[in-house]
This record gives structure tokens, sequence and C-alpha cells, in this order.
């Protein structure tokens, strides 16, 4: 089922015109990264969402921050339930929708319903409700009767905008369709912090020595982030087929992210591999300024 949902999911987004990047195979917290024009997706994907792990959906959340792209897991179910078309979901904060949802989201078709704790609820546009509602002279006593709901809840709908599903339903059988919100999924993640830092290596306390204030990553196709000087993606390496590994990652997330990805190596041979810039830790612990590193990663880049 999950290979379905790939295929399907990366088909889709290369017939709309999207460059799709795979991570596939690896331990990172997202699958598929796309990118059209200004706007790129990052994509986890299981057929069952409660297979995404915290610690997964934590550090998908933070790349969803720190590079200003949302951030979605693409699945059919979880362990009690189908998922719904037009239904978003939520694993440990991650936005969780189905195939055709997603296909919608593309096409600025932004979904209405938000599934939390076992209930459907929707956001209603207050001021529209309050207003169809006069313009039909009805007052909160006649439009609960009809609806069978109390005039308490009328009101609270025509104040705090958050209603039951069902109650929406019943709201819109009386006044017609136009009052209901859409789900802004596509507001990247708010920023979450720096993460846990455990103690630094002497290499990655003297790129910090240097300016760079490090985040650091576990389940990505980077260590570490930085990005006062400019969005900096570095990883560690130290053999030769160790860090040539690394580099195709980081030239993929390059592609679709954008940034300067670099790797740090114990010895290396090579100066770039895939056009990713290989600095050895020799030369690194030689640098007294920010402004080293970033010329260097430049200069190399360019070989």
């Amino acid at each position: 089922m999950r290979e379905i949902i790939i295929e399907k999911t990366a088909s889709f987004l290369h017939a709309r015109g999207f460059s799709v990047t795979s991570f596939l195979h690896t331990n990172n917290c997202f699958d598929l990264a796309a990118k059209r024009s200004g706007q790129v997706f990052l994509l986890k994907m299981l057929s069952n969402i409660d297979g995404l792990r915290e610690e997964q959906a934590q550090e998908l959340l933070r790349i969803s921050s720190i590079t200003h792209s949302p951030a979605f897991v693409i699945g059919e179910k979880s362990k009690s339930f189908e998922m719904k078309k037009g239904t978003v979901y939520e694993r440990y904060g991650v936005n969780c929708v189905t195939t055709e949802t997603f296909r919608s989201i593309v096409e600025d078709d932004l979904p209405q319903v938000r599934y939390f704790k076992g209930k459907e609820t929707v956001e209603i546009d207050s001021e529209k409700l309050r207003l169809k509602r006069k313009g039909l002279g009805m007052t909160l006593e006649q439009t609960a009767q009809k609806i069978g709901l109390t005039p308490e809840s009328v009101h609270r709908y025509e104040t705090e905008g958050s209603a039951s599903l069902e109650a929406a339903k019943k709201l819109e059988k009386l006044f017609g369709q136009g009052f209901l919100s859409r789900i802004d999924v596509l507001e990247p993640s708010k920023e979450l912090g720096h993460g846990e830092k455990k103690e630094l290596d002497d290499v990655f306390a003297k790129i910090e020595k240097l300016g760079f204030d490090l985040e650091f990553f576990s389940h990505a196709p980077f260590r570490a982030f930085s990005s006062p000087h400019g969005k900096i993606f570095l990883n560690r390496g130290k053999t030769g087929k160790e860090i040539r590994k690394k580099a195709i990652e980081l030239g993929k997330t390059k592609k679709i992210i954008g940034g300067e990805p670099f790797i740090i190596a114990k010895e290396a041979r090579e100066h770039e591999y895939h056009g990713i810039p290989i600095i050895n830790e020799e030369e690194l612990f030689s640098m007294t300024r920010h402004k080293n590193l970033l010329e260097a990663v430049k200069k190399k880049g360019k070989k």
C-alpha cells in the first residue's frame, strides 16, 4: 500500500510540473520533497499514519519551520479508522491527509474538516453566519429550534467560530453554504526551537566558535543547519564511500531547498563530490572567522 501511495503522489506531482526528489530507503523524516517555482512540499508516506514516530514528527516540523515549507504525512488509515477525503488528521502536530486530499491541496482546494481526538470539527466565519441569520430575519431561538440546537450553541458559533461537523451541516441545510473557513494547511510550521543539544564534539564546537549557531538533526539528509550567515546544511563523513553517499543526499537537499551544503571530513582527497564541497577537519581548525569557512565552501563548490 505504501508503495502505491508513493507512486501515485509522485506521478501526480510530476504531472503538475513539480520536480520531485526521493529520500526513500533512508532514515529521514520525509520520503519525498517536491518543488515548483517557489513552492516546496515535504512528504512522509505511510499507509498507516500511526507509523509516524514522535522523533520523526518533531524533526519534520523543525525542517518545515527552517525551510518555510509545509509538511504532510500522506496515508490511508490509522489503527482505528479509515481516513476520509477532505479531512485533516494530526499525528504529533503534523498534518496527515489522504492522497486525494493532498491533490486537492496542491490545486488550491483547501480542506475544511479537522479530525482531532475522535471529533470532526470545522471553523466557521462567525460574521458571515450572523449576517446570514439576520438576513433571513431569524432570531437565535428560531434558528436553534429549526435545527435542533440550543440558542447558546448558535450564539457560540457566531462568536467563537468553531463547531462540530454535524452542527455545521445542520446550519448549512438551513442557511446554505459559504460560511465555513478553509484550513490553512500550507502554512509552514512555527519556529520550534533548536531541539536537544548534546555535548558538542570538537568539530561542531569549532564551527559554533566561528559564529554559526547550529541546529542538529538525526532524521534528516543533513546533520546540522545554520541560518545566521545564510542557509547552511552540513554533514560529517569519514570514509570515501560514506562521504560520497552523504554528498548525494546533500545534493538532493540543495536541489529542492537550496542553501549552501558541505561536508566536514576527517580526511578527504577530493575538494568536492557532485558539487558538494568537502572541508577537511585540519583545514577547519585553521580557520579563525566564519568568513573563512564560507569562502572555502564557495570556492570548492565551483571546482
